[in-house]
């Protein structure tokens, strides 16, 4: 496909559109081999995605009700947040619109717009930005409770957990609103999230925008969370290393399976989006892309939001004995039983999240006391 010589455009979305149109048709008018294997892909993403996240709500939610940990309120958030992202994300650009696209090229129909682009825009990129931030103040939660347990108990607690999801997720909301101006969205272009960084060929759009647009993307959405979970996480490891027996705290009691859990999530996050931003940026300053790169990358990117359900059943037995329960329950048509088999008989851990006054103090190290004389009995 041959961009137009007249049109006043780019040389990003010159190789956006030569991409967009290597990607969707091949020889002949039809649809391409990658066109074909990106939708077997995204459907896969998608059908495998909804049904495990889904399942990790009803487990996150139980654990939550029962043991209250802030923690599972971060995971709860996170949970929702790659739920919108195969809703909004996954299933208009990676898989409806290849259909409509295919649909149209063999039917020969003619090209329709809508005026849901904007809106849809801005849902996109919050959902993206929440998926990252999120997690931050779960990192913040998590190194508080490995390097500042007494402090923990008093700074963290479920209800100030929810207030703090809402806050992230509204936020988001607030920093997406400038993507609803993405350009090639007013004018019945490519979704927004599928890389079309078309200069509003035709729309008036300032041509300064797009580089803006995109480093304050990559910036918000991957730059600064990563840098909040590169030191913060460091942190942690750094003080896990130098903790020994012998502490008023013993490891395993200080920090337990969610640091685990935070240090999996954290780290797979860094690596799946790093080659979409990467490519991003690179698409500002350079002309030339190789076609199958932005869908690969958006393939490994995107790939975040369905693997953390099996990340938590790896690393958690409570999370895969809830998991195996809910399942069995729903095999067998009864209702979900109210407390897990596992994990309910023990005892209030010193990084559980109540809300403890700091007058309170002596008492949570007497519990630490007791805890640590139980585990050297162990």
């Amino acid at each position: 496909m041959e961009p137009s010589t007249s049109s006043p455009a780019s040389p990003l979305s010159t190789a956006a559109s030569a991409i967009n149109g290597s990607l969707l048709v091949g020889q002949g008018g039809g649809p391409s081999t990658l066109t074909l294997i990106s939708l077997v892909y995204y459907s896969s993403l998608l059908f495998a995605g909804l049904p495990t996240n889904a399942l990790t709500l009803v487990v996150l939610s139980r654990l939550a009700r029962q043991r209250h940990k802030s923690s599972y309120n971060y995971l709860l958030g996170l949970t929702a947040a790659d739920i919108l992202i195969l809703l909004i994300i996954v299933l208009p650009d990676f898989v409806l619109t290849p259909l409509f696209s295919i649909t149209r090229t063999t039917l020969h129909l003619p090209r329709f717009t809508t005026s849901l682009h904007p809106p849809l825009a801005v849902a996109q990129f919050a959902a993206n930005h929440a998926s990252a931030w999120v997690a931050v103040p779960l990192t913040v939660d998590r190194y508080i409770a490995a390097c500042h347990p007494f402090r923990y108990c008093t700074l963290s607690y479920p209800a100030r957990a929810r207030r703090i999801v809402a806050f992230v997720f509204g936020a988001c909301v607030v920093s997406a609103l400038p993507f609803g101006w993405w350009p090639g969205v007013g004018n019945g272009g490519q979704w927004a999230f599928t890389g079309s960084f078309d200069d509003g060929v035709g729309g008036g759009y300032n041509r300064t925008l797009p580089a803006s647009l995109v480093w304050f993307h990559c910036t918000t959405a991957y730059v600064v969370p990563c840098l909040v979970f590169c030191v913060l996480n460091l942190g942690i490891v750094l003080h896990l290393r130098c903790a020994n027996v012998g502490t008023l705290l013993p490891r395993a009691a200080a920090t337990g399976r969610t640091t685990a859990i935070l240090l999996a999530i954290t780290s797979l996050f860094l690596v799946l989006w790093a080659p979409r931003v990467g490519l991003a940026l690179y698409n500002v300053y350079h002309t030339r892309v190789p076609s199958p790169l932005p869908e690969i990358a958006n393939m490994v990117a995107l790939l975040s939001s369905t693997v953390n359900f099996f990340l938590y059943c790896f690393v958690s037995r409570r999370f895969r004995a809830g998991a195996n329960e809910v399942l069995w329950s729903i095999a067998s048509c009864r209702p979900v039983p109210g407390g897990f088999t596992q994990g309910t008989h023990s005892t209030l851990s010193t990084t559980s999240s109540l809300r403890i006054a700091a007058s309170n103090v002596p008492g949570v190290k007497m519990l630490a006391y007791q805890q640590r004389d139980e585990l050297r009995k162990l």
